[in-house]
């Protein structure tokens, strides 16, 4: 039996949203964390190091010194930073591009992904699930049901997954009851 961790993340909403027509999952399985953490972690890091000095830098063009030291404040307590592919723009291009040379620096890793047009005429999520919460259960344990094989288990950790007051569904417990191969 193979163990694996699986993180999986979402773009977009199952809701109708004119503003976000597609809506996916993806699915991050690996099978040995350290390595790929330790070199990721130090990538982050490296990138944070840049857009401080970048901001900095754009600081130091303000005219007004008063505000120079409001927003510098501001900019040196923040130093959250996630990697967005809504914000991918021509400078941040190489720092994307570098996240993905090092994933694949690691052959055993995988991803996959799930998207679903909403303009799709057949698409309604409600012909199958009672709620949104219920088709991103659905839709999560069909992601990873098709990602693993017979012999393999995988531990689900979900990026920012808060259970609706209405449920009794808990997404870890959902997912756990998932099994490989089809």
């Amino acid at each position: 039996m193979k163990n694996y961790f699986g993180f999986i993340d979402e773009t977009g909403i199952l809701q109708s949203d004119v503003k976000q027509r597609f809506f996916g999952l993806g699915l991050l399985k690996l099978d040995d964390t350290a390595e790929f953490y330790n070199l990721l972690s130090k990538y982050y890091h490296k990138i944070i190091s840049n857009i401080e000095a970048k901001r900095i830098s754009k600081i130091k063009d303000l005219p007004d010194m008063a505000e120079k030291g409001k927003v510098l404040g501001l900019i040196q307590n923040n130093k959250r930073f996630e990697f967005k592919f809504n914000k991918l723009d021509e400078v941040s291009l190489s720092d994307y591009m570098g996240l993905i040379d090092l994933y694949v620096q690691f052959p055993n890793n995988y991803f996959c992904s799930l998207v679903i047009d909403k303009d799709d005429p057949t698409f309604d999520f409600r012909g199958y699930f009672d709620a949104a919460w219920g088709a991103y259960i659905g839709y999560s344990k069909t992601l990873t049901r098709c990602n693993i094989k017979e012999q393999e288990n995988i531990a689900i950790i979900a990026d920012y997954v808060n259970m609706p007051h209405n449920s009794i569904k808990y997404f870890e417990r959902e997912l756990n009851m998932v099994s490989g191969g089809l």
